[in-house]
């Protein structure tokens, strides 16, 4: 039997393991074994103790210990054909630093190094969770957006009848604002000429509005970018302004001046 594997079922801490191993001639070699399974320093001391038929723990500290675990202890598996302990053994750790100064400080530098990579593990860890989720709530908020602000049909209708030139809009108020002013100068020159002039001159001023509302985009995107282009860059607070005012670009706009003031 001294060439045959036994499995032994050992429980440490919380934790229930097997250990097959050539069946134990003397007690260090069983020591030996379980510190090199259990990863254990060689300073460290073992305590093995095994049940006994009148309910009590015996401790298992000489070879005689282990002649008595292998003639009461050990059965065999007649279908598996394999040897194995029919108890537990528990095992319980003493650690004990060597009188060795330097040895301390070795084992020391050793625990501080594993405990310095574990805790750079659980930083990149975090940090990329951090950016994951960054990148999911953005995502969230662009979905929440399409989904109530009506980007769809209704914006592709009112892009098919402004045209082509309706697509090269770009964010600058400078510009948006000489057109809208140089209508209001041409409704006034023509509303001095026309008889009805009341009439007239209220019918071109809600022209006048309808059009400088079209030259405004309702692309989400766009109007983002025109609001960082006159100094509002809180891209969050632009997205939340815009969806109160229902992509209402002035509004979005005079409310943003009206909180920075």
């Amino acid at each position: 039997m001294s060439d045959d594997f036994v499995t032994f079922n050992i429980r440490y801490k919380k934790a229930l393991f097997e250990l097959k191993i050539k069946t134990p001639g003397d007690v260090s070699g069983f020591i030996e074994k379980l510190k090199d399974e259990l990863k254990l320093e060689e300073t460290d001391e073992l305590v093995i103790l095994c049940p006994t038929p009148d309910g009590k723990m015996m401790e298992i500290h000489s070879d005689d210990d282990i002649e008595f675990l292998k003639k009461t202890k050990l059965a065999y598996n007649a279908v598996t054909k394999e040897i194995y302990c029919n108890v537990e053994l528990v095992v319980t750790v003493i650690h004990e630093l060597p009188d060795d100064t330097k040895a301390q400080f070795v084992m020391l530098s050793n625990k501080i190094d594993k405990l310095a990579t574990k805790i750079d593990g659980l930083s990149d860890d975090l940090t990329k969770k951090i950016d994951e989720n960054k990148t999911s709530t953005f995502s969230s908020i662009r979905s929440i957006l399409a989904e109530h602000l009506d980007i769809g049909s209704g914006n592709k209708s009112k892009n098919n009848s402004l045209g082509e030139e309706d697509l090269d809009i770009k964010p600058n108020l400078g510009v948006r604002q000489k057109k809208i002013k140089k209508d209001k100068e041409k409704l006034s020159s023509t509303a001095g000429t026309n008889d009805n002039s009341s009439t007239t001159s209220e019918n071109l001023k809600l022209d006048a509005q309808t059009t400088a509302q079209r030259l405004i985009p309702k692309d989400i995107d766009m109007l983002l970018e025109m609001l960082v282009a006159d100094g509002f860059t809180n891209t969050i607070q632009n997205i939340i302004v815009l969806k109160r005012f229902d992509n209402n670009y002035e509004k979005a706009k005079n409310y943003l001046k009206s909180s920075a003031t």
